[in-house]
């Protein structure tokens, strides 16, 4: 039946069976990040419906790519959210959209070649690897709860991801969830008190009792560097899904609209109070499978998400997951994050046998897995900018070693002046850590470490 649909023009029944298949293969992992940091599920689809439709919009509907919750905030907002509370954190979500804004501002004037420059895979590389490893902990947390039923969970996901055919490989998370929940139910580890006095349809949480974000620049700051991973996976992700619908997004309506229909995304997601929003590899496997790339096939698994949205029932049912299945499923999930990052170093090539790879990479990880923290000023976030821009500058003089000295004279004059002589303002104006304070190490490590001959050659 698919090999024909990708060559007759589909009837609107086809499109909307298509369309909800295509959502089911999204549905697990954009529910499961809001059940792992303690937002609402149904607000999660409510915003992952409304942030696609919005990516259509500034699209002009051409690209077909469905938005879902990003794993790669899950520890960034549990973190974010002990320090400045869930309110305050939700609100932090608008600096993820300001970063793909400046990307997107970036690449219409400048061109991927800028972003290449910033985030090569040696920086790429290690924090996607810090995204799963950062919460493996937590994983083996909650799967030690019960580990019979975290391991029924882990071995169905894995099943069908080695055995699984067509679309249902596509779908481990559903189906070892679902599994889960059958022998958690079986067993009496299961308590429906919150489905039986759910109503059959209810507006999402976020919308029932909506308020505006409370805003702090705190959580805002924190959560700007940890969008450095999605942005370069939105990338990855538009090439793909272009080679699929063999047309060049790329070029029309252009990288830059893509990444702005993101960030308007991730905006709605900030006010809404959902979590920020990436582009999903899982629908695009799926249309892949099924060759259906018409983007309104897409927009009905953004409407069909919106819908299951307001369904009371499914949302309590999603509440009453033992943590012990969802325990099972992060073993395989968050170790497969990890995996990306070293299939991506692989797969770029990065030579460990030079010696700044290696220093990138170390320190990356390192300071990502040590659970380094740092407290930010006004003066030292200033100061620490006019270093980093002028070691940048330093390093493209080569050899030329008087102007260098001069520069690196300069700017330290600079620094002084500023750190002596500006008001100290707010002292503690933020908190840097984890996989933000990592990738903002990857980033100046290597803007300011100098090339060897042979990366020359």
């Amino acid at each position: 039946m698919y090999a024909i649909m990708s060559t007759i023009r589909l009837t609107p029944f086809r499109k909307g069976i298509v369309g909800v298949q295509f959502l089911f293969v999204a549905f697990g992992a954009t529910v499961l990040v809001p059940l792992l940091v303690g937002l609402d599920p149904s607000t999660a689809l409510f915003t992952a419906g409304i942030g696609t439709l919005i990516f259509h919009l500034m699209t002009n509907g051409k690209v077909p790519i469905f938005l879902g919750s990003s794993f790669a905030f899950i520890a960034p907002i549990i973190e974010s959210s002990k320090m400045w509370g869930m309110p305050g954190t939700i609100a932090g979500i608008a600096g993820v959209a300001l970063v793909y804004f400046l990307m997107s501002a970036l690449i219409k004037w400048q061109g991927r070649r800028v972003l290449s420059r910033l985030f090569p895979p040696v920086v790429i590389g290690p924090v996607i690897i810090l995204i799963g490893l950062s919460l493996s902990g937590s994983a083996v947390g909650m799967a030690k709860q019960n580990w019979v039923l975290a391991f029924i969970s882990l071995t169905t996901a894995i099943i069908v991801l080695v055995l699984g055919k067509g679309l249902l490989k596509l779908v481990p998370v559903v189906s070892g969830i679902i599994v889960g929940m059958i022998v958690a139910s079986l067993t009496g580890n299961v308590d429906f008190t919150k489905v039986q006095e759910a109503a059959w349809f209810a507006l999402p949480n976020a919308l029932a009792h909506f308020h505006l974000p409370e805003f702090s620049w705190k959580p805002f700051i924190y959560m700007i560097p940890v969008a450095i991973a999605p942005v370069i996976e939105h990338i990855g992700d538009i090439y793909v899904v272009s080679s699929v619908a063999e047309k060049d997004f790329v070029k029309d309506p252009g990288l830059h609209r893509t990444m702005l229909g993101d960030g308007l995304a991730c905006l709605a997601a900030s006010f809404l109070g959902g979590p920020p929003v990436t582009t999903y590899a899982e629908v695009t496997g799926a249309m892949q499978i099924t060759k259906v790339t018409d983007p309104q096939v897409i927009r009905i698994s953004a409407i069909t998400a919106i819908a299951f949205s307001v369904i009371g029932k499914l949302s309590a049912l999603l509440l009453c997951i033992p943590q012990a299945v969802l325990g099972g499923i992060m073993l395989l999930l968050f170790g497969t994050i990890a995996s990306i990052g070293i299939q991506n170093l692989i797969q770029k090539k990065v030579d460990f046998n030079i010696q700044r790879n290696i220093i990138i990479v170390s320190v990356t990880l390192t300071m990502g897995i040590g659970g380094a923290m740092l407290d930010f000023s006004l003066r030292g976030v200033i100061v620490g900018l006019l270093m980093v821009i002028c070691l940048a500058y330093v390093n493209s003089f080569k050899r030329q070693i008087l102007k260098s000295l001069a520069l690196i004279a300069l700017t330290i004059g600079v620094c002084l002046f500023i750190y002596y002589f500006l008001p100290s303002g707010d002292q503690d104006l933020t908190k840097m850590s984890g996989i933000g304070l990592s990738a903002i190490m990857g980033v100046v490590l290597n803007l300011v470490l100098p090339f060897e001959k042979v990366e020359l050659e």
